[in-house]
Order: structure tokens, then sequence, then C-alpha cells
């Protein structure tokens, strides 16, 4: 006889019948899944999580010179695809980093929780070449990293730091400690690069201002040279010397001026005072202006007298005497700058503007001098490869003058503007969104595992309604028992159900007789 459960099919068309029949073997399965997904959510240690955006973009408080410092040290703001992935790679392993996590376990007190300590004492006997101190930072750190902390990006210049905790407070603290950190390398290393950079340019500084005196010094030999050569009465010889001597010397008074103003701004920068607005007032101004007379009028002496001469050495005196009141002009000024000033700071603000001054005045004096000079050249015999020789060289020292002075002031900017740099990299790194203390849990997620509760709860009792129609071998209609026996049915006697209050008479199912 052939296995009868092997030949049995299911029709479809009996599924309704049959899902009714077997109704408990597929509510019952269904109703204990949901409910043990219900009842196991309670059980789940529960997860908040707290979020922190950092915005990282391009500088906007510098200028474009210093933004090219700050551009050459890599930290522009726009980055192609393979840059992109290298700094979020970065970001995120820094943020990960053992010694900023360490920083976040010892401002947060995560060691000394009980329940770690407890957890440490195993491995403290398994590993007792380590302190316990440092299993439990390695224990907090791993656990920092693997469940507790992600790293996530938004575009090219948001970072997003993630913080789960069984604690809603200590997630946002974690958070805004993380940010902190972040924020904090990140503006120190760039500061770094700007230094780096700074370091380097006064090297350069130095090379350039050597290459300048020696092309100076070189000049100040050929004019000599020509001199002596080319003319001959003693007064001429003696006033190109003295209008010589007068350019070079007001050169180095103000190379002198030069690094005494920045020595005296990097002080005043350090106190906090910005040199950007020390501006001269009228008082000083017309002051200036009376100065500058002076020096015209004494070029114009020197164009006909030696520097020797008593008319040019009564200006010269005239113009000591009145620079000797500078100082108390600039004190003054400074006064008004800054009511009621520490003494220091004031005396200090009042060098400044008496050195700037002093620069002007050494500046304008060569321009000035430099011109008369020339005057002199013009009435002087010259011979005819002096004009291409003396402008080479003059040329050549110029370009050396403007190298040193340009990278001079772009350096004693750059320091100047050191705070300013500061402020531009506080900028660049901003949290756009701070740490919230977050209201609910975000593990266990009870809607989705209730879910999955009742699908599992549907494919179990499926399942069994299945198995167990695929196992029951009982006959039930007329041609499924002609079929298994071989024989006719020649009648049926109707099931005898039990009585009911209904009067509607039950529908008898009958039994099948073989013969």
């Amino acid at each position: 006889m052939k296995n009868h459960s092997l030949e049995k099919q299911i029709n479809l068309r009996d599924v309704w019948q049959i899902a009714y029949k077997r109704r408990w073997l597929l509510i019952l399965p269904f109703v204990l899944a949901v409910a043990a997904a219900y009842g196991g959510c309670f059980l789940l240690t529960e997860k908040y999580q707290s979020r922190v955006q950092i915005l990282v973009k391009e500088g906007e408080v510098l200028g474009p010179e210093f933004r090219g410092i700050a551009s050459a040290t890599g930290m522009d703001a726009v980055r192609t695809e393979r840059d992109l992935r290298l700094w979020q790679q970065s970001v995120k392993s820094e943020i990960l980093s053992p010694a900023t996590l360490l920083k976040v376990i010892n401002q947060m007190g995560l060691a000394d929780d009980p329940e770690v300590r407890a957890e440490i004492r195993e491995l403290a006997a398994k590993y007792p070449q380590y302190s316990e101190r440092d299993l439990i930072n390695i224990q907090l750190i791993r656990k920092l990293q693997d469940d507790y902390i992600k790293i996530g990006f938004q575009g090219q210049n948001v970072v997003a730091i993630l913080c789960d905790s069984e604690k809603p407070l200590e997630a946002r603290a974690m958070a805004e400690i993380l940010a902190d950190i972040f924020r904090e390398e990140q503006i120190r290393a760039d500061l770094l690069s700007i230094r780096a950079v700074q370091e380097f340019s006064t090297e350069q500084l130095t090379i350039y201002k050597k290459e300048w005196e020696d092309a100076e010094a070189e000049l100040a030999d050929f004019k000599k040279s020509y001199t002596r050569v080319n003319v001959g009465q003693k007064v001429s010889e003696e006033i190109l010397d003295g209008m010589t001597s007068e350019i070079d010397q007001t050169k180095l008074y103000m190379e002198d001026f030069a690094d005494q103003r920045n020595f005296v701004a990097a002080t005043l920068v350090d106190a906090g005072i910005d040199t950007s607005i020390l501006v001269l007032s009228e008082e000083l101004v017309g002051y200036t202006s009376t100065l500058s007379g002076i020096t015209m009028q004494k070029a114009s002496l020197m164009e006909r007298y030696p520097r020797t001469d008593p008319k040019v050495l009564e200006m010269i005196g005239r113009f000591n005497r009145s620079i000797d009141s500078l100082p108390s002009y600039c004190l003054r000024t400074a006064s008004n700058l800054y009511p009621n000033p520490d003494p220091a700071l004031l005396e200090q603000t009042a060098e400044y503007l008496a050195l700037s001054v002093k620069i002007d005045l050494a500046v304008q004096g060569q321009v000035i001098l430099a011109k008369a000079l020339e005057k002199l050249k013009n009435r002087l015999t010259k011979w005819p490869d002096y004009e291409i020789e003396l402008g080479r060289m003059e040329q050549k020292a110029t370009t050396k003058k403007d190298i040193y002075l340009k990278f001079n002031t772009q350096l004693l900017g750059s320091r100047i503007n050191e705070d300013a740099f500061r402020k531009e990299a506080e900028n660049r790194y901003r949290i756009i969104e701070p740490a919230t203390l977050p209201l609910a849990p975000i593990y266990p997620d009870r809607f989705k595992i209730v879910v999955l509760g009742c699908a599992l709860g549907l494919i179990l009792g499926v399942g069994a309604v299945l198995l167990a129609e695929v196992l029951d071998n009982s006959l039930r209609d007329i041609s499924e028992t002609e079929s298994y026996l071989g024989l006719k049915v020649l009648g049926t006697i109707p099931r005898i159900a039990a009585k009911r209050k209904s009067s509607r008479a039950p529908n008898p199912e009958p039994m099948e007789i073989a013969k």
C-alpha cells in the first residue's frame, strides 16, 4: 500500500477551511511570539543617543593675503573626492583615537564606575602585568569605540558625532566633550601650521635683508668710485659724499626704527591691543608736516653746500630739536585713544606712534634726498657706461629692498593677527547643532520588535498549520477513499452530532463505507 501522506495534496481552494479548522495552531504561535517580543523589549537595556554637528568651512575673517598662508597649510574647505575620503578618515581616526577618548573618560569620571571596576577584576587576574587603571582605560576605550560613539558626515563640511549611553545626561555630556575636544585640536593644529609658516618666513626674511644690504653696499661703492674718477672739484665730491652718507644714514635709521616698532607691536598684541586702530591725530599729522618741510629745506641746502657747512649743520640741528618734542605729541595722542589706560601700555603705545612717525619721515627723507642727488648728478660729468651700470645696480638694490619690505610687512601682519587667526579658526569650526538631552531611547525600538514578533508568529503559525496538514492521514471525501482503497463506496452513514441549543439542525457529516 502506498504511503497516504506522500500522495495527499492540499487544494488551494480549501485554504480557508484548513485555516479555520486549525485556527488554534495559527493563533497560538502568533500570540506567543507577539507577547514574547513585547515582554522582551522591557528586558533589554535602553540606550539614549545625543548628537552634535560641527560645520567645517572656509575662513571669512582674514584678508586674502593671510588666507593664502592658511591655504598653504592644507586647510582649504574645498576638497576632491579622494581628499574628502582621506579627510573624513582622518577626522574619524582623530575623534576615536585613544588619546581623545582618554580625555573623555577622565572628564566624565567613567573609570570610577563600580560596575566597570567589577568587570576588570577578572581581567586583572589574567593580565597581572597591567595596572588596574590601565585595564579600566583599555576596556572603556574599546567600549566607546565599538558601541557608544559613531562618526558621520554630511556633505563636505559637516561632521556629526553621535554618542550612545544608558543615561540621557551621560550621552549629552559625552557629545559636548567630544565636540569641544575636536574643535580645540583642530584650532591648535591650524595655529601650529601658521607658526611653522612664520618660522620659515623669519629665516627667509634674514636672507632677503642680507641680499638688500649687499646690493646697497655695492651701489654705494660704485658711486664713490665714480665720484673719485669723474668729479675733479673737491666741493662736488664732498657734496656727493655728504648726500650719499645722509641717505645711507637715513636708511639705517629707518631699519632700526622698523625693528623697534616690530618689537613694540608684538608687545602690544600680547597685551591685547590691536595696532591697526592706532592712527595719527590731526595734531600729530600737522607736526609731521612741519618736520617734512625742514627735511626739504635740508635737502635743498645739501645740493649746494657740503654736509659740514654751517648752514647744513644748522638745519640738521633744527630738525633734531624739533623731533625732541615728538614723544609728548605721541603721548597725548595715545591718551586720547585709550582713556584711563595702564601707564606701561600707554608709554608703549606712544612709542609705537613715535616710531611710526620716524619711519614715515625717514622714507620721505630718502625720497627727497634721492631727488636732490639726482639733480646734482645731472650737473656733473658722466662717463658713457655709467648710466647703464648705475641703473642696473639701482634696479637690483630697489628690487631687493622691495622684496624685504613686503615680506617684512606680511610677516609682521601675520604675527600681529595671530589673535585674529584664532578667531578665524574658531569661526571655521562652528557647532551648528549642539548636543541636546535625548527624551526617548533609540534602543530597543519596541514598535519594530513587536512588528518582527508579529511576522515571526505568523510564519510559525502558518508553518504549524502546513505541517499538521501534511502529517494528517485522515480521509476527507469519497473520491479520496475510493482512490486510497481501490473500492467503490456503496453508501455513507451521517455523523451524529451533539444536540445543539439552536433550532436549526446541523448539517450531518457523512461517514463512508467502502465495499
